[in-house]
């Protein structure tokens, strides 16, 4: 193999390996989910045009106060407290469709088991907004 030919081999090589990337071990949604959430509004996009505005947004009353905890284990605790009184209880979730679904899985392996899907409008490191179909309504976290 003459010299040119091993030239051409090399640089070949090496523009392979430049254009390789190395991929993040979790999706950005995935780490912007971990941690604490606290409910401050439900809303609805009146104006259908994907995004809830501050006028379409109602703040919730401070009682109950409504907590989720994300943990990177796809494990959560989901807090209601009434004045001083928590209720806690946990769930298994999971991010579906291209991180734009919210999987919640509670009382997993139990008779009352329940699985919900949740389509994400939002979730940026500080805000979560997300459609809770039941209720017809977008609600609305912020990290703790």
């Amino acid at each position: 193999m003459n010299t040119l030919s091993k030239c051409a081999i090399f640089f070949l090589c090496a523009a392979l390996f430049a254009g390789c990337k190395k991929e993040d071990s979790k999706p950005e949604r995935f780490t912007n989910l971990i941690g604490k959430w606290r409910l401050i509004a439900r809303g609805q996009d009146t104006n259908n045009n994907g995004v809830l505005d501050s006028t379409e947004r109602t703040p919730v009353t401070a009682s109950p106060m409504i907590e989720d905890e994300y943990l990177s284990t796809g494990k959560g605790i989901h807090t209601v407290t009434f004045g001083s009184d928590p209720y806690a209880d946990d769930f298994d979730w999971t991010l579906l469709n291209g991180d734009k679904t919210l999987r919640i899985v509670e009382n997993k392996g139990k008779l009352n088991e329940a699985t919900n899907d949740y389509p994400i409008l939002s979730l940026t490191k500080q805000e979560l907004i997300y459609f809770a179909s039941p209720t017809g309504d977008y609600v609305i976290y912020t990290k703790l």
